[in-house]
């Protein structure tokens, strides 16, 4: 028996109730109550189990109200079925007589609610309670599937990346930060699957404890101080050992905690790409130093052997010639410009290989920093803690051409009174430093490519596994610092 009521003509929510009552009247009073409600109501009654199960087949329900006896039925059995074809429908028993005991037995068998007969009036708000919660159910599960949905098809962009997308997890301010996420992309950068590591987190962190800082390291620097994740080091040992590049970034998610979401990229072929650059670098500059050292024999031996020939000639022509005036001072202009000459030939050849490097990197420093000062008018102090001081030939260099860069500015930039070289060896290192009291930097300048020739000394240096420092401030002079090893670092894979 269909049935169709509404209170009044008006817009209202239809309402498609199925109902499990042998009376007919008391489903007429279900129907009334319901229909008092905000719903156009369209309401159906059966009273067995074949007539319940067909009408689920045949129509889609908003709520399903059993009478708790019938005669050839139950609200226990109505339910069951029910729950077996139609798992999200409400389902409130109404009934005219049923113990606490029964009530609770039927909720926890699955029914929504329970309404005496002599008390429909609460029939209504008890619908409408069903239908929200299934509707914020629903809700609820089309958002887990979204979000199923969207994580799977992160996971999926993820497993392409060529990479390690990964998610850090630190429970509250203070605490240690893990890895609660691993892209799939780890099996091939760590050897390990994802599952392997997130089992044992600690194993990630002993597979980047290589060379350098360890990622453990920093990853405690970064958990102290909620600051991104920025470190670069190697995978594993031996030939097989990979270079990686790890960043991530921090955001809250309440409650204390944080969260870095980030990317680990192998970059092994780049760091052989750099190194190759590198070698290439060093090649080319041990070519050039060469060549400058060639050119700097070829100017003191031949030119300036010419040279001094020349001058020699002239000498001899003073000698030989009569008092004539016009001659002799034809002969001293000719002097001065062959001292002039060989005084700039002497300079290029200093200029292009410093003949005091090869009484060492001490003598040859002190030595142009007194002709520097001589030359300028400044004065000058020079320490250092080792005379005899030994270095291989390229390094050697490399500091004395940092040096001169620095001396460069002094003489053309500074417009100091004073330079200050200290050359400062240990067991492991050797580090120069050059002050002046000048007109100092900006911090502009210090950004200015190729300023004070810093982007060839840095490059320079770190061929060789050093490092070097520029400073500065307005009208307090300039400080260039530079440490190399003393044994060469090992190459990188």
């Amino acid at each position: 028996m269909t049935v169709a009521a509404h209170a009044e003509d008006r817009p209202a929510a239809r309402l498609r109730a199925l109902v499990v009552e042998d009376s007919p009247d008391d489903y007429e009073l279900i129907v009334r109550a319901l229909a008092a409600g905000p719903w156009r109501v369209r309401a159906e009654r059966v009273e067995d189990a074949a007539g319940l199960r067909a009408a689920l087949a045949g129509a889609d329900w908003d709520v399903v109200i059993s009478d708790h006896n019938l005669p050839q039925f139950d609200a226990f059995s109505a339910l069951a079925l029910v729950r077996a074809t139609e798992p999200e429908v409400p389902f409130i028993i109404v009934s005219g007589r049923i113990g606490e005991d029964v009530a609770v037995d039927a909720m926890l068998a699955g029914a929504d609610d329970y309404v005496m007969k002599h008390n429909l009036a609460r029939l209504r708000p008890a619908v409408a309670r069903c239908l929200e919660a299934r509707a914020l159910k629903r809700k609820a599960r089309a958002a887990e599937a979204r979000e199923r949905e969207s994580e799977s098809r992160l996971a999926a962009i993820a497993a392409h990346l060529p990479g390690v997308v990964f998610q850090l997890r630190q429970p509250a301010e203070g605490a240690p930060a893990e890895f609660v996420y691993l892209s799939d992309g780890a099996a091939e950068l760590l050897g390990r699957t994802p599952a392997q590591l997130l089992a044992n987190p600690r194993e990630i962190l002993a597979l980047t404890a290589g060379p350098g800082e360890p990622l453990a390291a920093r990853l405690r620097e970064c958990a102290a101080s909620g600051t991104p994740l920025l470190w670069e080091g190697q995978v594993g040992a031996g030939p097989e050992a990979r270079w990686v590049s790890v960043s991530a970034s921090p955001r809250a998610v309440g409650g204390g905690a944080r969260v870095w979401d980030g990317i680990m990229v192998d970059v092994t072929s780049l760091k052989n790409a750099e190194a190759k650059l590198r070698d290439l670098s060093a090649d080319w500059e041990r070519r050039m130093e060469e060549e400058r050292a060639a050119i700097a024999r070829e100017l003191h031996d031949e030119v300036g052997g010419a040279l001094a020939a020349l001058k020699a000639d002239a000498a001899w022509l003073r000698r030989r010639v009569g008092a004539d005036p016009a001659v002799h001072e034809r002969i001293d202009d000719v002097e001065r410009l062959l001292d002039a000459l060989i005084g700039a030939t002497t300079r290029l050849a200093q200029a292009l290989r410093p003949g005091a490097l090869d009484l060492g990197l001490s003598a040859a420093l002190e030595a142009r920093t007194a002709e520097v000062a001589r030359r300028l008018g400044i004065d000058y102090h020079f320490a250092t803690n080792d005379e005899e001081l030994a270095l291989p030939a390229d390094a050697a260099m490399a500091l004395y051409r940092v040096f001169q860069e620095a001396l460069t500015n002094v003489t053309k930039h500074a417009a100091a009174s004073r330079i200050e070289v200290e050359l400062f060896a240990t067991a492991s290192e050797v580090t120069l430093e050059v002050r002046d009291n000048g007109r100092g930097l900006a911090p502009e300048d210090l950004a200015k490519p190729g300023r004070f020739g810093v982007r060839g000394m840095r490059e320079r240096i770190a061929r060789l596994g050093g490092w070097i420092e520029v400073s500065g401030e307005p009208g307090r002079g300039t400080t260039v610092m530079a440490g190399v090893p003393r044994a060469r670092p090992q190459a990188r894979a």
